[in-house]
């Protein structure tokens, strides 16, 4: 690989035309839906998460994309529920984080009462 060149990925049994069909879907939605996930999310990196999913669940299911000018409300829609499930998890890390911060209070505090500590 030279230093510039796009990284390729080769995969064993591809059918040449669902390659060149999916660059295609690409290469005309990428930058919409990057802008739709850059809108809808905190970070950069976190809108590059929803696009390079909303892209691998293209490939995945490239039989249902529609063709021509409705992939992009497609992909739109796998869009929206990647940010769905990203919401989902960034909530339910949340959530974790506060039940562990309580539970770590909970025992510093019992275990200073155990070696007479004064708090």
């Amino acid at each position: 690989m030279v230093a510039g060149e796009p990284l390729r990925v080769v995969v064993d049994n591809v059918d040449e035309s669902d390659e060149t069909r999916f660059q295609t879907i690409f290469e005309a939605n990428f930058h919409s839906v990057l802008g739709y996930a850059l809108r809808r999310t905190a970070t950069s990196a976190d809108a590059a998460d929803v696009v390079s999913e909303t892209m691998l669940i293209a490939w995945r299911r490239l039989d249902q994309v529609p063709s021509g000018d409705s992939a992009r409300p497609w992909l739109f829609g796998v869009a929206r529920r990647v940010l769905a499930n990203q919401r989902r998890g960034i909530g339910r890390q949340e959530r974790l984080g506060d039940r562990l911060r309580v539970e770590l209070r909970r025992a510093l505090v019992a275990r200073f009462i155990e070696i007479g500590c004064a708090i």
